[in-house]
């Protein structure tokens, strides 16, 4: 993570380290519980839990959605491996996004009602058959009282929450690709539902183009640099075993890439995956040793390499126009995506600056994807 831990997590560690087998005291009408009254037993992870809530819960008031021990039993293996192997660092941020600051009750928790974690995790509370759930996570005991803390047990750990573009900002080996993404003003899109796969360059990768190219690209960020960045991602979620050898991908570029595998190693377009798999709530991430660049046609018979393209207005609400200047092309076919990359119109021998009717797309970022033989450009069209 770039940011540095807070007192608070210096804190949690320096009590851990301390105190390891205290049991979780809690009062319920003030009566005192033991830790098996939580759910929880003797088994050293359980005991860590245990002894981790009682140190947090003395520096409250804190309102706490406590899985219990069931649900961080039907955690998958991998995930319990994550956690309960980083305890100082993995579990101690999935706890905060069980941890809210001040007490609510039962009462307090009415539907529809929005609280944040201390670790920024967004918590939703809502009502069902005269149940109370957070996110989706069952309530099931409410109101008991740690000190001036609140516990309520919940049936499922609620996991954090995390998009392609989290795993791009929160990595250290990212900088120059999340400044890019910024710059191309693709962060929200990335941030959206998806799905999608992004093939993401180190900087290392970045630091490999000749010189000046980064900041060449960076000074027309919306032109050719979103294009080269689309190029690196799928509107679709493709983890490393839907992959196969000599398969071609279409990008939201617009053109494809073609996958590699040799010997267990993947490359895409010949940059080798050297991370897979970082699934996130909204696709999967797989980082990659070298930029990956979409071919260009430069052949003048066409024109079309040479043909610049606007899209105006831009956003747009009702209708929007396609400008295409060039000597050489008299009309155009083109598609337009939303961004999970599914085709939601088509257009065919359509001419320079007629109107589009866009008041069937919902709100949000779409891509015109204007192609010729394996030449494509794509250009941004926010519906407002």
């Amino acid at each position: 993570m770039k940011n540095a831990y807070s007192f608070f997590n210096r804190f949690i560690i320096i009590t851990i380290l301390a105190v390891f087998t205290s049991p979780i005291f809690a009062q319920e009408n003030q009566n005192t519980k033991s830790a098996s009254s939580f759910g929880f037993y003797t088994d050293p992870h359980y005991q860590f839990l245990n002894t981790l809530f009682q140190e947090i819960l003395q520096e409250g008031p804190l309102t706490v959605f406590l899985p219990t021990k069931d649900a961080f039993e039907n955690l998958s293996q991998d995930q319990k491996d994550l956690y309960f192997q980083h305890p100082y660092t993995e579990l101690i941020d999935l706890l905060k996004g069980h941890m809210v600051s001040g007490v609510y009750n039962s009462n307090n928790l009415t539907d529809g009602t929005s609280l944040n974690a201390i670790n920024e995790n967004p918590l939703t509370i809502s009502h069902e058959d005269h149940n109370i759930y957070v996110n989706d996570s069952k309530v099931v005991r409410a109101n008991v009282y740690l000190g001036r803390s609140i516990i309520h047990f919940i049936d499922q750990v609620i996991l954090p929450t995390t998009t392609v573009y989290d795993i791009i900002k929160d990595s250290e080996a990212h900088n120059t690709l999340e400044t890019a993404i910024n710059a191309a003003e693709l962060d929200g899109a990335l941030m959206g539902e998806g799905m999608f796969t992004v093939f993401a360059p180190t900087d290392d990768a970045f630091s490999a183009l000749p010189a000046g190219t980064v900041e060449a690209l960076l000074e027309d960020p919306t032109g050719d640099l979103a294009q080269i960045l689309l190029y690196h991602v799928v509107g679709s979620k493709a983890l490393s075993t839907d992959l196969s050898d000599g398969q071609m991908v279409e990008t939201l570029q617009g053109q494809e890439v073609e996958v590699g595998i040799f010997k267990g190693k993947v490359t895409i377009n010949g940059a080798e995956v050297v991370m897979k798999d970082i699934v996130t709530d909204n696709g999967v991430v797989h980082v990659i040793d070298a930029v990956i660049l979409p071919p260009v046609n430069t052949s003048v018979d066409n024109g079309f390499a040479q043909t610049q393209f606007t899209v105006a207005p831009n956003p747009a609400s009702t209708t929007t126009q396609v400008t295409f200047n060039s000597s050489y092309i008299d009309m155009i076919n083109f598609n337009i995506y939303d961004a999970t990359g599914k085709v939601v119109m088509q257009k065919y021998n359509y001419s320079s600056g007629e109107y589009v009717d866009v008041s069937s797309l919902s709100k949000g970022l779409y891509f015109i994807v204007i192609k010729n033989e394996n030449i494509s450009k794509t250009q941004k069209l926010m519906i407002r």
